[in-house]
């Protein structure tokens, strides 16, 4: 992702927590941009709040990526792993076409192309959390899911009741690392993300297997394109009726 200036740079440093909204029987949890890559307890915080509103949950889980830019990968995952099976979510594949299997045990990512996976305390997590794999679940997206969210989506799909609606994500499924280097005319520290791999999922989603900076599409094409870049509320914005309505009769269909 470009960003060219302090202020833009403040638009994807993202603090904010997952927040939970209701609609009809939905119960939609808002998973917003992770931009915290110097701060292990915010990244920790997030996927505590993420993990306790989806366990504490009542009525059809909906979760929602729209405008969600990305961050850090291991929170949104972790926080949303009571959804996830346990075993191998994806492979990373490397610069030299070397694999490398991503795995979720217990609540930890491990594996992965060596470097790319950030470990995180999870002392947050009740010692017998319960897996919820017998229900569907719905995952929005839009052209603004990007980057760690969409890594997020690939994880999900393990999932078979799992089914995304929206539009096609930003297309930016690519592994990433990054460094910190000094800046000689400032006290701030320049911070580089350089793309080492890309992505091999377990099962087709809609058709496909690699991914490597290409968009993920979504089961159920809606168009919500009125929403605000920056904006995560699906109650107050103009033209996400009929999202949520497509929502809504899929969790009381048979499909």
């Amino acid at each position: 992702m470009k960003i060219t200036s302090d202020e833009e740079f403040q638009t994807f440093e993202n603090s904010n927590f997952p927040t939970i909204s209701k609609y009809k029987n939905l119960t939609i949890i808002n998973i917003p941009s992770a931009y915290s890559p110097d701060d292990k307890n915010f990244l920790e915080d997030y996927a505590s709040t993420l993990a306790k509103l989806i366990n504490h949950v009542s009525g059809n889980i909906v979760l929602n990526l729209s405008n969600n830019h990305g961050g850090a990968r291991e929170p949104m995952i972790l926080g949303t792993s009571s959804l996830i099976p346990d075993g191998v979510l994806f492979n990373e594949i490397d610069n030299h076409r070397n694999r490398y299997p991503v795995l979720l045990k217990n609540a930890q990512l491990l594996g992965g192309i060596p470097g790319t996976i950030n470990t995180l305390s999870t002392s947050w997590l009740p010692s017998q959390q319960e897996k919820i794999l017998n229900q569907k679940v719905a995952v929005i997206t839009n052209d603004k899911t990007s980057s760690a969210a969409e890594s997020l989506i690939l994880a999900l799909r393990n999932n078979p009741n799992v089914r995304v609606f929206g539009l096609p994500s930003a297309g930016y499924t690519s592994v990433n690392m990054n460094r910190f280097f000094s800046n000689h005319n400032s006290k701030e520290l320049w911070w580089l993300i350089y793309t080492v791999g890309y992505y091999e999922v377990n099962f087709p989603i809609n058709g496909q297997c690699i991914f490597n900076n290409q968009p993920i599409s979504p089961d159920y094409k809606v168009d919500f394109s009125l929403l605000k870049d920056s904006d995560q509320d699906l109650l107050s914005s103009q033209g996400t009726d009929n999202l949520l309505e497509t929502i809504n009769n899929w969790f009381v269909s048979d499909s």
